[in-house]
């Protein structure tokens, strides 16, 4: 019984939007020059479907919004 192990207490918002910043806007953009596109979305849609998770079925090289 951890009474501060609740995610809610230690994730705050700022935290949690740095890390998306840099996941998303560093990462995600090496990761496009370095595999291409084409063999991003590929490694994304083979991904097995998990329950109560998105499947990006096409990819997500063509995502127009993302929020974390």
């Amino acid at each position: 019984n951890w009474p501060l192990s609740d995610p809610a207490n230690f994730l705050l918002p700022e935290p949690l939007h740095h890390w998306y910043q840099k996941f998303w806007d560093h990462d995600v953009q090496w990761c496009k020059n370095a595999l291409g596109t084409q063999e991003l979305d590929f490694c994304y849609s083979v991904l097995h479907p998990i329950v109560s998770m998105h499947h990006f079925k096409d990819g997500i090289t063509t995502l127009k919004q993302v929020t974390g």
